[in-house]
């Protein structure tokens, strides 16, 4: 587990003043209820061939994600909303 490092302000310098110029005070952000039908999950299996299980996992690697956030990003493509 990689251990977390946390920079000061004085280390990142202006870098830090600068995204914050950017970023809208916190007081702005406005939380919203999800709807629950969209938020809840089900479990599933899929069986795949070997030769597509190792291009989702070459196509994963490269990309630095998981085998699942990649296939339910493809998905959630395809899919209308």
């Amino acid at each position: 587990m990689k251990k977390k490092i946390h920079y000061s302000d004085e280390f990142l310098g202006d870098d830090v003043n600068i995204v914050r110029d950017f970023l809208p005070p916190p007081s702005s952000f406005v939380i919203k209820k999800v709807d629950e039908s969209i938020s809840q999950q089900k479990r599933v299996n899929f069986s795949f061939p070997v030769w597509m299980l190792q291009s989702i996992d070459k196509e994963a690697c490269r990309l630095g994600v998981s085998r699942q956030s990649l296939v339910k990003f493809w998905l959630s493509e395809k899919l209308p909303a």
